[in-house]
């Protein structure tokens, strides 16, 4: 019996071992299969549901290409199935839902820490010196004297940055003939006096540095900043101004990566220091490296004054930068967006339909962040929710899925697009007209471009075209018929044939009817009332 018992024990614990047992972090080999290795008992049979451990084989992130997926999962256990392997495949990835994602932002925000800001400048100054020198520093800081450590000739160098960005002027002198130097620059931060002190807003530091003939316009070789970019990036106005009156220059002409001075500060959302620029003569249409004016940088950063600051500059308010994004796509693309911001750019006249190069308008961007208040500031504008990506992804897709409680601004303005209007003023009778353009704001365009559509010429050709005369619908059709028999010039004779099918190459010769006599109009006759 009490062999019986410890058997029994045995085999629990065997099963409690395998149970609790868990896979291996899978090993690639290469492309096309992912090997799965584990040892187990040999007491464990083969038709162990060890495929039920492993569906869920898929991967749950999205991939740009569907080969990316593993395809097939090889269990290799030598233990269990004799050095046989069995295959299980895994199917078809499941499909991706574009609307879920945007792959525009990640341009952006391999960007988005790439800036400098006045924090890492703060921490480069704090990174030069260890924690026993930094004791030394707040000692001479507090007795206002020179500690009797300072006897190397980096530390009393160290100690006069310090000394420049704490704003201890008196102790300046005393350093200079202790054996420091005003230019010193730290190899490892490219830091300076006059830059810890610009960073400071230490005025009277900035002022003395000036005296014993410090550049104004010196360029950090570690950052390639300036002391006025210092000063923005610290929101140190009173430096800034100090450094344009000793001739630093506004529109410095620096390194491709690096900002301009106006953009620094009002990423740092200086608002003094961006009023102080402005009235200096900076320049509000100056674009950065990646083709950005100040006013994408202003809606980038969700800062309204700097906006209405610079809006009374005049900018251009929808200037593109390399992707074709305005400042209302930047303004959107925050997740705390603003819809006062919004609002603000579309009184100054933004496009509120401008795509960028993938056809990604603020609407869209606006809804994959999940901005209902944005979406329906932009809906209300008349934002066209028909827009669709090169991808043919349309804003109310996105809509739907992210944010459907917006539909409602639609149905308002579904509603205010209803008129009652009454023909005659002495007639009882109205008419109910229904505007559709709420709908479709972009007009007859996609009419327009079919020739180039179907022909594969919409990148090919440069179209300017003058009509005169008739309504919306006659001009499409007119452009889109001139268009067609342009292009029988560059194709070939079974494209040709394709659009006489479509019927591109057929003129309408249909022309408006004349008003009759006695009739209202061509066909529509006066109301007629029993009296």
């Amino acid at each position: 019996m009490y062999e019986n018992d410890r058997d029994s024990l045995g085999e629990s614990a065997k099963v409690k071992n395998l149970e609790t047992n868990n896979l291996e972090t899978p090993t690639i080999l290469n492309d096309e299969e992912h090997f799965y290795s584990k040892s187990f008992n040999k007491s464990c049979h083969k038709s162990d549901p060890l495929s039920v451990r492993l569906t869920p084989t898929y991967r749950s992130l999205r991939y740009a290409y569907a080969e990316d997926y593993p395809q097939k999962i090889v269990i290799d256990d030598a233990t269990i199935f004799d050095n046989d392997q069995i295959e299980i495949d895994a199917g078809v990835p499941p499909p991706v839902d574009d609307s879920l994602f945007f792959d525009n932002l990640e341009i952006l925000e391999c960007h988005k820490n790439h800036y400098v800001n006045g924090a890492k400048l703060r921490s480069a100054i704090w990174s030069i010196v260890d924690t026993m020198e930094t004791r030394l520093l707040q000692y001479m800081e507090k007795s206002r004297t020179l500690p009797n450590a300072c006897k190397s000739e980096n530390l009393r160098n160290v100690a006069y940055i310090w000394a420049s960005y704490r704003g201890l002027l008196h102790l300046l002198p005393e350093l200079e003939n202790a054996g420091a130097r005003y230019d010193y620059v730290e190899p490892r931060t490219g830091v300076n006096a006059i830059l810890a002190a610009s960073l400071g807003d230490k005025v009277a530091c900035v002022e003395y540095l000036i005296a014993k003939g410090a550049n104004v316009n010196y360029e950090s070789p570690i950052i390639h900043y300036t002391p006025l970019h210092f000063a923005a990036l610290g929101n140190s106005w009173h430096a800034a101004a100090t450094l344009l009156d000793h001739g630093a220059k506004l529109n410095y002409v620096c390194q491709e990566v690096v900002e301009p001075i106006l953009h620094s500060a009002i990423r740092a959302k200086a608002v003094e220091t961006v009023k102080l620029l402005l009235e200096r003569g900076a320049s509000v249409v100056e674009k950065n490296h990646l083709g950005q004016t100040p006013l994408h940088v202003a809606c980038f950063v969700q800062s309204i004054p700097c906006v209405e600051l610079l809006s009374a500059s005049a900018p251009n308010v929808n200037a593109v930068d390399r992707e074709h994004r305005t400042p209302l796509h930047f303004a959107v693309m925050s997740t705390d967006s603003s819809a006062e911001l919004v609002q603000l750019l579309l009184k100054c006249g933004a496009l509120i339909n401008a795509a960028d190069r993938t056809g990604f308008t603020p609407l869209h961007i606006a809804a994959l962040n999940e901005q209902s208040q944005c979406v329906d500031a932009l809906i209300w504008a008349g934002a066209d929710i028909s827009a669709t990506t090169c991808t043919g992804l349309s804003a109310l897709n996105i809509i739907l899925k992210k944010i459907p409680e917006s539909l409602h601004v639609f149905r308002q303005r579904l509603d205010a697009s209803i008129r009652l209007t009454r023909p005659v003023s002495h007639n009882r009778e109205f008419e109910m007209r229904l505007h559709f353009d709420i709908l479709f704001p972009s007009g007859n365009q996609c009419e327009i471009i079919f020739p180039l559509l179907l022909t594969n010429m919409t990148d090919k050709v440069d179209i300017e075209a003058t009509v005169n005369g008739g309504g919306p619908t006659g001009q499409s059709g007119v452009v889109r018929w001139g268009i067609s028999w342009g292009l029988r010039s560059f194709v070939d004779n079974s494209t040709i044939d394709r659009m006489r099918i479509a019927g591109l190459l057929t003129r309408d010769w249909r022309r408006r009817e004349r008003k009759k006599p006695g009739q209202e109009g061509a066909r529509r006759k006066f109301a007629w009332n029993k009296r």
